[in-house]
């Protein structure tokens, strides 16, 4: 939690919202290593998470959509911290077809909402601990200290929903 906790603070020095995501998929992948980890920002007008960064997963659904009443999503938004589910195929709330869209077979979840005022402003989920195993309560902490940490970060610089930016800045972050 301590390199999280310093790593974290970095993401202050940085430029605009979607470089704030693609460093929260980069302390997350070294930091909790896992089968696919996604970062959503809230489209608040329209009441979607819009997925802005992933990694993992078999299939590219960047730009997806859903919406924030989603089970996961709204209950991680109303607890306003990380939502640890351990058996994912035995609770309700993470049995989603998107799922099946990213070409994944969800073992164990965490998910964390990014809140700032009181409002959604994201999302970050990871799924499926690297090397097998199930989240807990120690995952749950850290993912939501990243996600406090963006939401911060996210009530300065706004977040970004335009698809051409999202795109362009994914390929570049790939690219590295």
């Amino acid at each position: 939690m301590k390199e999280l906790e310093g790593a974290s603070t970095d993401l202050h020095f940085l430029g605009d919202a979607l470089e704030g995501a693609d460093f929260v998929v980069s302390i997350l992948k070294e930091q909790l290593p896992s089968e696919l980890i996604l970062v959503w920002f809230h489209d608040v007008e329209k009441r979607e998470l819009v997925l802005v960064r992933q990694y993992g997963g078999k299939h590219d659904r960047l730009l997806a959509r859903m919406p924030d009443r989603t089970g996961l999503a709204q209950a991680a938004i109303a607890n306003k911290k990380a939502l640890v589910i351990t058996d994912a195929q035995r609770d309700p709330r993470a049995v989603d077809a998107r799922w099946k869209a990213f070409g994944i077979d969800p073992k164990s979840i965490a998910c964390a909402p990014a809140l700032g005022g009181g409002k959604a402003l994201g999302l970050i989920e990871i799924v499926n601990p690297t090397g097998g195993g199930r989240y807990a309560a120690a995952e749950g902490n850290a993912l939501t200290y990243v996600g406090k940490e963006l939401a911060e970060f996210l009530a300065i610089q706004g977040v970004v929903l335009d698809p051409e930016k999202i795109r362009a800045t994914a390929n570049k972050a790939a690219a590295r």
